[in-house]
């Protein structure tokens, strides 16, 4: 990777078009250059003295200063006008976001003044990746990102910390996990403010802060509230005036708002446009550089602007994968990959749905192994499970056992208990019977999986999926379980009854043995379509419906129940095999095989219920990674 010698300055980018040709009032202008201009350092200005310059835009300048009354160290931002930035940032607390101490106006100044970070910005960590990367084909590391931050905290005379778990963690992540790292923070940030109806409208790494840990909070919001439309009617400014930002961070529909002659509207400018310019900031904080080519010789501002707008719709540039002693890119990295070119997205839809939507994904940056369970590789069981409809999965796992079930129960009976007169009518009745029950059983199970595969079609057009279709279908092997169960049930007592009615000669007895051999294989067709059930909820739908938002807000809930419902019916697996024992012990059994089988299936059910419930359990614990709240 290289430098980017294609990208503008920031003070151009900051500026919209209108500005520079010259469309704003006069009178705001010269406002601005009295406001801004340049303090040296010890001078002062109310209650601050300056100490040093942080940094420069467009409209404002920010210094280091001294709040003298509180004897604190401050940044203290200085514009020629006001706005609602103080407003809007006064109401977070969150700690991805910089704290804001309070405002004043001083001589048609305006001075917002907020929480100082020594360590500089994510614009230092950007200019030494492109060093680094540029003389160098090694692997990066955290390491480079506390460089940045260090020579910072030395320029400004502040201690290093010694002891910092994130420091340590830092100090030797890859690359990749770090990029994520901050991006979930900065993500989070976005979703606290997009919730409390606040755009941002200028992310880029310049309006990141670092603490000395190594923290990232945003700063310095472009503030617009939510409503644009309505608030942009009450303003009576200009679309220029309101908007700004910086261009090479810029959204394909902010880039349009910008231009007086193209269609785009203030009000298109909604929170996708936000996650683009943060999925923007990260690529170039992996990468050194901005994922696309914009040619440099646009003579004028509105040149520049329509250059910026077709580099959009251009191929994204193909990333330089970390050197991993392979030339091959690792887990993190694809996956940090495949996150930010969908958040790159030209079709705000298609970007993730809010900020807590790209922290959720770019976790599985952070944990490779989890994204397997979101984005199964193409040809694996999961993928083609997807293809397969809900309803013929969920068909065929409770029909097969229950068929294999019933054909051994039959067989068991005619053997055991059925005399050679009594033979014949229990076809019949065993004909009616499953004739009734087994339509029965698969209505109900089309009927309880209608939500689960309505929600899976809304996950996969990147519909939100409600809390009460994830339980429906989380439940679904449970449901199965207890539909098998019941009919089971039903028909031990039914038969015994059908037969008592039919012949006169079959004994109480018979009746109970045929009862307790109807129980026994109704377990074995209850334990393998939960856990069947189990598994492909766990390890498909589930991951593929919590895929368009990455969040669940009862995941605990969640994985408590499954867990506990798989422990329950891991008992009733363990008591059939011992139940077949004891009936082979204990009952007049004619024929030892038919009962050696039956033990022999329900201690294979047994282990394969054991299995799955191990690896349901461990899936549920790499799922916690990425959705549990912490």
């Amino acid at each position: 990777m290289s430098p980017e010698s294609s990208q503008p300055p920031d003070e151009f980018q900051t500026q919209p078009v209108a500005a520079l040709s010259g469309h704003v009032a006069h009178d705001s202008q010269d406002l601005s250059a009295r406001a801004t201009g340049q303090r040296r350092p010890g001078s002062r200005i109310d209650d601050f003295e300056i100490i040093q310059m942080l940094g420069k835009g467009a409209f404002a300048e920010v210094y280091l200063a001294r709040q003298l009354s509180m004897a604190r160290l401050v940044a203290l931002k200085i514009s020629g006008g006001d706005g609602d930035e103080p407003q809007a940032l006064a109401q977070f607390d969150h700690p991805n976001i910089v704290r804001v101490y309070d405002q004043r106006i001083v001589d048609r100044s305006h001075l917002l003044y907020m929480q100082y970070h020594p360590g500089g910005t994510l614009a230092d960590v950007v200019t030494l990746v492109r060093e680094v990367t540029h003389d160098v084909s090694s692997e990066i590391q955290g390491e480079v990102y506390l460089r940045a931050i260090d020579a910072n905290l030395l320029a400004a005379a502040q201690v290093v910390p010694e002891r910092s778990g994130t420091r340590d963690w830092l100090a030797t992540a890859d690359w990749p996990k770090v990029v994520a790292w901050v991006g979930i923070q900065l993500s989070q940030a976005l979703q606290a403010a997009h919730q409390a109806g606040v755009l941002h409208r200028d992310v880029k790494p310049a309006n990141v802060l670092l603490t000395a840990e190594g923290i990232p909070q945003l700063a310095d919001f472009n503030v617009s509230l939510t409503d644009a439309p309505a608030a942009f009617a009450q303003s009576g400014q200009s679309t220029e005036t309101c908007l700004g930002g910086s261009l090479g961070y810029m959204s394909p529909e902010h880039l349009r708002a910008m231009h007086p002659k193209l269609s785009g509207s203030p009000g298109g400018i909604r929170e996708p446009a936000d996650l683009y310019s943060l999925a923007v900031l990260l690529w170039e904080l992996w990468q050194g550089q901005r994922p696309f080519e914009c040619n440099d010789e646009a003579r004028s501002p509105s040149d520049m602007i329509h250059e910026q707008i077709a580099s959009r719709s251009r191929p994204l540039k193909p990333p330089n994968w970390a050197a991993d002693g392979t030339g091959k890119a690792n887990a993190s990295a694809r996956v940090l990959h495949r996150v930010l070119v969908d958040a790159l997205s030209v079709d705000p839809s298609a970007r993730p749905v809010s900020g807590g939507a790209m922290a959720g994904r770019l976790k599985l940056a952070m944990h490779p192994e989890a994204a397997r369970l979101f984005e199964p590789e193409a040809g694996s069981l999961a993928d083609r499970l997807m293809r397969i409809s809900p309803w013929w999965v969920a068909t065929v796992a409770i029909l097969l056992p229950n068929i294999a079930a019933g054909w051994f129960n039959y067989q068991y009976n005619q053997n055991e208990i059925m005399t050679e007169q009594m033979r014949a009518g229990l076809d019949q009745i065993a004909f009616w019977v499953n004739a009734i029950a087994f339509p029965f059983a698969v209505g109900l199970m089309i009927y309880f999986t209608s939500a689960c595969a309505r929600a899976l079609g809304a996950a996969c057009n990147g519909e939100t999926v409600g809390p009460q279709e994830l339980r429906a279908t989380l439940e679904l092997g449970h449901r199965a379980a207890i539909i098998g169960g019941t009919c089971w049930t039903i028909a031990g007592i039914v038969y015994p009854i059908l037969l008592r009615w039919r012949f006169s000669e079959f004994t109480s007895d018979q009746a109970t043995h045929f009862f307790l051999s109807l129980l026994m294989c109704g377990g074995v067709a209850m334990i393998y379509p939960l856990f069947v059930l189990g598994m492909i909820t766990t390890h498909v739908y589930y991951p593929q419906m919590i895929r368009p938002t990455m969040i669940d807000s009862q995941f605990h809930a969640n994985a408590k129940r499954i867990k506990e419902t798989s422990e329950s019916y891991l008992l009733i697996a363990v008591l059939i095999p011992l139940f077949g024992l004891a009936l082979m012990v204990f009952g007049e059994s004619q024929s030892k095989g038919f009962m050696l089988t039956a033990i022999f299936a329900g201690m294979l059910g047994l282990f394969g219920s054991f299995k799955a419930y191990r690896s349901m359990v461990q899936t549920w614990e790499r799922l916690g990674e990425v959705l549990a709240s912490k």
